[in-house]
């Protein structure tokens, strides 16, 4: 920074000249704010196997600086369990332990995972396919799958749900050992396939804060 008068440099914090003691103008520099995607938009976060490879997401919901993403395609095809087959909800199944330390490892930067909020993640647990809520099974994750509510109330129609493979959800099937998913032409299987013999696609869910590194939206 020179002064405008007679040329002297100065610190780019002066107001006054320290040879002539002429007043500085100060120049305002707007940064621009980041641009926050919208409810519909598709937002580019992560990558897969190198970082040109960027992962699409949908954005389902946005909730005080929070917005809640739908990975826009089948990232992975997994069974739902590969241990026991009885007894499996989302919070003991392997695809939960699999995005929630390999997936986030190595697809997101560290200041991409800084912005994955941690959630509570609660799952309805009926008495059957058609029996009433028995209890809730609960876990705290960064990633995870959508529920049969979350689709129904987020992707309405069969046309927003439907891919080339069916999908996993993590809702419970017809009993303890079947899993909900969504059939490739979009239409939802409540009675689910079973956790370790069928394979599935992986849709990854995840909520990002959008105050914290807004530089990597």
């Amino acid at each position: 920074m020179f002064c405008s008068k007679c040329g002297q440099e100065l610190l780019p914090t002066a107001r006054f000249c320290s040879r002539c003691g002429t007043k500085q103008e100060t120049i305002e520099v707007n940064t621009p704010k980041p641009v926050i995607p919208k409810i519909g938009d598709i937002l580019m976060f992560g990558h897969i196997d190198h970082e040109d490879n960027k992962i699409p997401w949908v954005v389902l919901d946005s909730v005080n600086n929070e917005l809640l993403l739908l990975c826009r395609n089948i990232i992975s095809e997994q069974i739902f369990n590969s241990g026991d087959y009885q007894g499996v909800v989302w919070s003991n199944c392997s695809v939960r332990q699999w995005l929630n330390s390999e997936f986030l490892e190595l697809c997101f930067s560290n200041n991409e995972l800084e912005r994955i909020v941690t959630k509570e993640i609660r799952t309805d647990i009926k008495a059957g396919l058609f029996g009433s809520k028995i209890g809730n099974d609960v876990s705290h994750d960064r990633v995870f799958l959508l529920s049969m509510d979350e689709v129904l109330k987020y992707l309405p129609t069969p046309q927003s749900r439907a891919l080339h493979n069916r999908w996993w959800l993590r809702s419970p099937g017809s009993d303890n050992e079947y899993v909900a998913a969504v059939f490739d032409n979009g239409k939802i299987d409540k009675s689910g396939f079973l956790v370790d013999r069928y394979y599935g696609g992986i849709r990854p869910a995840v909520w990002i804060s959008t105050t914290v590194n807004p530089k990597t939206l």
